[in-house]
Parts: C-alpha cells; sequence; structure tokens
C-alpha cells in the first residue's frame, strides 16, 4: 500500500490527486473496466426515449449499471464521462467539431439525475474533468494502468487504437448473465471493422489512428484531411509512420519530402496543415495523460 501510494504521488501532485485517491482503490491491482458514458448514453438513452414516458428515460442505463455493481469479473469499475467543457480544445482546431450536438448544460441535468440515483452502487466510480472528452480520460487510464488488463466498454472507433497497448480489450457488446459480462473484440474482430472502413486496405486494426486522420470522422465533424485520397494511397503513405512516434510537423514533412509519387507528395505538401489538425483531433496515443488525470475527479 505504501509503495503504491508513493509511486502514485511522485507521478502527480498531492492537491490535485486528493479527490481523484477517495474513490480510486490503490489496494490492489487486476482487472479493470472502463465505461464510456457518454456511448452507452447515446446508444441506450436516446433509442430508447423515443415515444417514452419522461421518467422512464434513462431506465435501460440504471438496470445495466445496476448489473455492472454486482459484476465480480472486475477489480475496479469506472463509468467515465465528458467534462462540462470536454470539447474546448477541439473546438479551438475546428470550429465546427461535434456541431449539432446537445448542450452539455441540458444533457447534464438528465445525467446528474441519473448518477443521484446510483450514489447506492457503491463498486462503480464515475468520474470527468473539465475540459477533456471521455474518450481522452479513457485513454489516460489505459495509459497508466499499462501492467493491468484494461477492459474498455465503448463503441467509438477511436478507441480502437488503444489496443496498441496489448493489456487493452475495447468491445461494445454485453451479456446478461450473472453478473453482466462485457465482451472484448477479438483481434480478428477488430481487424474486420477497420478493413471494412479503409475498403479493405488497411489490414491491421493497431493501425486505425493513422488510417482515419487523413480519412476524418464525418460524425464529428472532422473532414477528410487531403480529400479523395484513395484508401490504397493512404495506407501506402501511412505504412512509413510508426503509430508509436508522435506525427510532429518535421517528420511529417520528412515523410511528405520522401515520397516518390510526385502527384501524392504534392496533394500531401498542400494539405499538411490539415493532417496535423486532424491528428491533434483524433489523436488518443501520445496524450498528456498526467495532466489530465491531475484533472479528473470523482461526482
Amino acid at each position: 500500500m505504501v509503495v503504491v501510494l508513493a509511486s502514485l504521488l511522485g507521478r502527480f501532485s498531492f492537491v490535485k490527486l486528493t479527490n481523484l485517491l477517495k474513490c480510486v482503490n490503490i489496494r490492489y491491482m487486476g482487472r479493470i473496466l472502463l465505461v464510456d458514458f457518454m456511448y452507452l448514453w447515446n446508444r441506450l438513452y436516446y433509442a430508447y426515449s423515443v415515444g417514452k414516458d419522461p421518467s422512464g428515460y434513462y431506465k435501460h442505463i440504471f438496470k445495466m449499471f445496476e448489473a455492472l455493481n454486482s459484476n465480480d469479473r472486475f477489480d475496479r469499475k469506472y463509468i467515465i464521462l465528458d467534462g462540462v467543457n470536454g470539447c474546448s480544445r477541439q473546438k479551438e482546431l475546428l470550429e465546427n467539431y461535434k456541431a449539432g450536438r446537445a448542450p452539455k448544460k441540458e444533457v447534464y441535468e438528465r445525467i446528474n439525475e441519473l448518477i443521484e440515483d446510483c450514489r447506492d452502487f457503491k463498486n462503480l466510480k464515475f468520474m470527468s474533468a473539465d475540459n477533456y472528452e471521455a474518450d481522452e480520460i479513457i485513454a489516460s487510464w489505459a495509459r497508466y494502468f499499462r501492467k493491468e488488463e484494461v477492459y474498455i466498454y465503448s463503441g467509438d472507433k477511436d478507441l480502437i487504437q488503444l489496443t496498441l497497448y496489448k493489456n487493452v480489450h475495447v468491445g461494445d457488446t454485453y451479456k446478461r448473465t450473472t453478473p453482466l459480462d462485457v465482451i472484448p473484440f477479438t483481434d480478428e474482430e477488430l481487424d474486420l471493422k477497420v478493413a471494412k472502413i479503409s475498403n479493405n486496405a488497411l489490414p491491421n486494426h493497431r493501425d486505425i489512428l493513422k488510417f482515419r486522420v487523413f480519412r476524418g470522422d464525418a460524425s464529428d465533424k472532422i473532414p477528410a484531411a487531403v480529400p479523395r485520397l484513395k484508401s490504397s494511397d493512404i495506407v501506402k503513405f501511412i505504412n512509413r509512420w510508426d503509430i508509436r512516434t508522435p506525427l510532429t510537423k518535421d517528420i511529417l514533412e520528412e515523410l511528405i519530402n520522401t515520397e516518390e509519387d510526385i502527384k501524392l507528395r504534392e496533394k500531401l505538401e498542400e494539405h499538411k496543415g490539415d493532417i496535423l489538425r486532424n491528428y491533434e483531433l483524433m489523436n488518443l496515443i501520445h496524450l498528456p495523460f498526467k495532466n489530465i488525470l491531475e484533472a479528473t475527479k470523482c461526482l
């Protein structure tokens, strides 16, 4: 216990960790479940709310949390939410980022009611961090718990990039067994998912970040970095980028300058600013995870 505390306090400031340590069980490690609450909210709340009595809008999420609370397959279970100003950094990079979504204030009025109803679920810890999105917090925990088995419940394609860490498992399905069981995707299933979004050009799901930087994400209103670039050309280019190395301006320019295809090189040179912007918007591998965890608090 003392050793673990010393290790934690050596990484983060005591003051900033005080609130976080209240709800993080540091007595033992083990299997950790990180639930992407925002994905779950969008999947269940909105799916079941249409035409229903407002008092029952979130009963399906409540029932899932009730089942997770009694689940003994995981040693710790964290429910991760967007911060109230969760996408402020992203909007500075791209004004239309996630445009059209319901205002956070309106969403949180309903979410807070749900959290209050879940107060008796002592085995669940609800967390968020101002100015950060849920996937950034999830990515930071995944980076921190590198020696544990981390299971992420989400269907957010960006989180697939975290399977670069071999201890991280991602999935968006569950079985209503006793206790409720979260089912991660196999490597083969993830490869098929990534192959599908890349027109079968990208065979390895661990390279998804590299591909999506160029392709963009319509659901988040992130445009393609290089318009009308074929999937095969994207893969040809990104195969020379080691995902373990952050994509800096210097590295991108070096990759572009050594591209043998002249037309492709010209396209990349023209849009290198957009490539770097998309990387900053979508990258979850090289985040300042210590800063994010210092900002994380229990709800």
